[in-house]
């Protein structure tokens, strides 16, 4: 559009036209689907696609596994201690990871995501210690739905103890009357909250 970004619009159009122009026919998308790659490209969501956005599909990033060093040069000989890269903090790369002959291990310059900082880290270890993992959209979608079902279970066992605690508030009840009615239908959805 002149600013270097393709809109919405633009980008649909291409993606449609994309089989005919290729001779492809095996790229053909339904439109949804070609919204649905605009928006997933669109990675700032401002509704269009600039040069950030297309470098962004690009990136590898890595999540660390275990403490290690971060250096000032590839050569672990030669190098100097720049920090550490802790547990869980994710890295971005730089370049590909190498293997530096000299200790077999395999090193990749990169970026430190919450801080800027750059440098180069061990990601295997010539032992094999895996220092770094690839965040890949599977690992991505994995953590999100152990999270989601970590939530769900306990909204169950929080409700399967307050019927516990219910159950035996009513068991003060007589056989005969409400509470005593009360009892048996909170009794009747105990298996069905355990099954959950």
């Amino acid at each position: 559009n002149g600013e270097g970004k393709v809109q919405q619009d633009a980008f649909v159009t291409y993606l449609e036209n994309l089989p005919a122009i290729t001779k492809r026919e095996e790229i053909t998308f339904t439109q949804e689907r070609r919204v649905a790659i605009f928006n997933h490209v669109d990675a700032d969501k401002d509704g269009a696609i600039n040069l950030a956005d297309f470098k962004q599909m690009f990136k590898r990033q890595f999540i660390c596994k275990q403490q290690i060093t971060l250096t000032d040069v590839f050569e672990i000989a030669k190098s100097k201690t720049k920090g550490k890269v802790d547990l869980n903090v994710v890295v971005e790369a730089l370049g590909n990871p190498k293997k530096d002959e000299s200790t077999g291990m395999t090193r990749l310059e990169c970026k430190l995501v919450s801080s800027g900082k750059t440098g180069f880290v061990t990601m295997l270890g010539n032992g094999g210690t895996v220092f770094l993992e690839e965040i890949t959209p599977f690992m991505t979608f994995a953590t999100e739905m152990d999270k989601t079902l970590e939530k769900a279970l306990k909204v169950v066992t929080d409700t399967s103890n307050f019927l516990k605690l219910k159950a035996a508030d009513l068991t003060k009840a007589g056989m005969k009357g409400p509470l005593a009615d009360a009892r048996n239908e909170l009794a009747k959805l105990r298996p069905k909250i355990t099954v959950a």
